[in-house]
């Protein structure tokens, strides 16, 4: 049985392009050079010589490299946190990074976040204490 014969691989050489937004194809193996339908457009000066040789990059496209929402789920987290165990620290660490996820535009860990941060500080006899204590030296002073 006869192996098929391989077919050289295209990659994708990114080292100058910015967010994989231009790339240029350069074959692996060489090959005869085909005659293109149109002209391609002359490469930028920023572009390595043929000589360097490709790096070999797979590139994703831009909407694949979201950022993860880090401050909402610190939001989260320290909500919890709250919840269970020191609610005077984590509670209002909860409110603040929910009020970041919130200008992030990451609602529903905001909310979450803000929801259990507030929560663990209701169930908190240290912060009802502290608040207590303040509402009385401004009433007696």
């Amino acid at each position: 049985m006869a192996e098929p014969e391989e077919q050289p691989r295209d990659i994708i050489d990114v080292t100058a392009a910015p967010k994989a937004a231009v790339v240029r194809l350069t074959p692996v193996a060489p090959m005869q050079p085909a005659a293109a339908a149109e002209p391609l457009p002359p490469e930028p000066a920023a572009w390595p010589s043929e000589e360097s040789g490709p790096s070999a990059v797979f590139a994703l496209p831009p909407a694949y490299l979201r950022k993860p929402p880090v401050l909402g789920l610190l939001a989260v987290i320290y909500g919890i946190v709250a919840l269970i165990k020191l609610p005077i620290l984590f509670g209002p660490l909860a409110i603040l990074f929910a009020i970041a996820a919130a200008c992030r535009k990451q609602f529903w860990y905001a909310a979450l976040g803000a929801a259990t941060g507030a929560a663990g500080l209701v169930s908190s006899t240290t912060f009802w204490l502290l608040l207590g204590g303040g509402w009385l030296i401004n009433y007696l002073l």
